[in-house]
């Protein structure tokens, strides 16, 4: 009846009115704050109910004509209104006597966990790469880049530490062919096509598998996955398999959803990855591209990324990689380069500072090690100075 109606007509603007394009960032910081301070919803409640409304917001802004409302300001929102209210403390400072913090630092040192490079120079400077940063993967295509992914990958859940690969460019196949290899010494596809592998025994085959591998390694084989889907995927591994995840592989960043153009890609996702694995405390590894104007052999291939330095730039290490010349097969401008070796520059940006080149050999089972000599030995003449 018409009374039912009334309840439905507004004659004024409440603080949970759809923001208008003006005053979004203020009205849904302001319906978060709010939100917070009810004691009764949970902190996930309150994220859903907000990402009802910031989806209400769009569909509005669609139907007036305005630019969509970003998803980063959302989570500004959220995250500002979070520490008003419910984080320890409030707008409280903490303040201590500098020799106060021993007893913190000792639990962070003896609970330190890392996710080992197998690459003993690189290991060396913290213990492996430490959680809660991100380190890119930046090279020429060809360099190796996924194999080196793959290989800390499978030597991590080895050594009982899980994580996810997210394979976004690579068939799921050819993945499976280069790991198979490594884990288990052989070429699967020539084991199936001569029936040493067949329907009889490949339960037995996957059961060798997941025991060297402890069942640690996850793969996602999907294109097109923005950054708020690979944290659901995270949390659903996790979930369902009852492991926390200490880190994901991301091949490549240039395969995720969102923007067409580069720089803008570059910079979103640089952020939203150090986000990500500094609140899942997880360490992330995305691979990146550079353009056609970096050769195979150029050490230092960050200038040359694809979507500008941003990611190097907030990253809290990062890793270049490239190829080899073959001295000997090199005839002028047509440049060889060695087949079964690779040149791995890593610089950390934390504390040390220090930039540590290492030449890996790659095996005929794929296996990745690292070498125990001077880089510059590889490097042939007319390259040395530079």
């Amino acid at each position: 009846g018409s009374s039912n109606k009334n309840i439905f007509q507004r004659s004024t603007k409440t603080l949970f009115n759809i923001p208008k394009q003006g005053d979004r960032a203020t009205d849904i910081y302001r319906i978060a704050y709010r939100l917070f301070q009810q004691p009764d919803l949970l902190v996930d409640e309150v994220k859903d109910i907000m990402r009802i409304i910031f989806d209400a917001t769009n569909i509005r802004s669609a139907e007036e004509g305005w630019d969509a409302m970003k998803i980063a300001q959302l989570r500004t929102a959220l995250d500002s209104a979070f520490r008003r209210t419910r984080a320890k403390g409030g707008d409280k400072i903490k303040i201590v006597a500098f020799e106060a913090i021993a007893k913190a630092a000792m639990s962070h040192v003896l609970n330190l966990k890392v996710v080992k490079s197998n690459i003993p120079k690189i290991d060396a400077i913290h213990g492996g790469m430490m959680l809660g940063n991100f380190y890119p993967v930046i090279g020429q295509r060809g360099t190796k880049k996924s194999f080196l992914l793959e290989d800390i990958a499978i030597d991590n859940a080895i050594d009982d530490i899980a994580g996810v690969f997210f394979n976004l460019e690579m068939s799921e196949t050819q993945l499976f062919k280069r790991g198979v290899q490594k884990i288990m010494n052989t070429n699967f596809f020539n084991d199936v096509q001569s029936g040493k592998v067949n329907s009889k025994n490949i339960d037995d085959f996957i059961s060798e598998m997941g025991r060297k591998l402890n069942s640690l390694l996850f793969v996602v084989s999907e294109p097109n996955l923005s950054d708020d889907q690979i944290v659901q995927i995270l949390s659903q591994v996790e979930n369902d398999y009852g492991k926390k995840m200490s880190y994901a592989m991301i091949d490549s960043f240039a395969g995720m959803a969102g923007e067409t153009e580069e720089l803008k890609k570059s910079i979103r996702l640089s952020k939203s990855f150090k986000r990500i694995s500094t609140e899942r405390n997880m360490v992330l590894f995305p691979i990146c591209h550079v353009n056609q104007m970096c050769a195979p052999h150029i050490r230092d291939t960050v200038p040359y990324t694809r979507g500008g330095g941003k990611m190097a730039d907030n990253a809290d290490g990062y890793f270049c990689t490239s190829l080899i010349i073959d001295e000997q097969l090199t005839v002028g401008d047509d440049i060889r380069y060695r087949d079964n070796l690779l040149w791995v520059r890593y610089t950390d940006k934390r504390e040390s500072g220090k930039i540590v080149d290492t030449i890996m050999s790659l095996d005929e089972n794929l296996n990745l090690r690292a070498l125990n000599v001077d880089p510059l030995q590889y490097e042939v003449s007319q390259w040395k100075k530079t």
